[in-house]
């Protein structure tokens, strides 16, 4: 389904998402065809264009030497601390997300 058939009412049309830690319920690229089939943008990390930031689960020995969260975290707290509308959402948040359908 391309973007052009996805309802511009649903919550994730036309957002920009971001994925970060290990996801439970469906593997990354499930994740990113259902984001992308409800006509969202998938990015690589966080940029100045963001809007959402999908936080998996994060094995503290994946992070690097003294961090507490991803660098892709660690960046969208920095824009947000800047002023930009990041949301940061968990996986449980966004499975719900993508069940939501427009009352009619």
């Amino acid at each position: 389904m391309w973007r052009s058939a996805a309802d511009p009412e649903h919550p994730l049309y036309g957002a920009s998402i971001t994925f970060t830690g290990e996801l439970e319920g469906f593997t990354r690229d499930e994740a990113r065809s259902a984001c992308a089939t409800l006509g969202a943008t998938i990015t690589a990390g966080p940029t100045k264009k963001a809007d959402v930031v999908v936080i998996g689960g994060f094995d503290p020995a994946t992070l690097r030497a003294g961090a507490t969260v991803s660098s892709k975290l660690q960046k969208a707290m920095d824009l947000r601390a800047a002023g930009q509308h990041i949301e940061l959402i968990s996986e449980a948040d966004l499975t719900a997300l993508l069940a939501y359908e427009q009352d009619r």
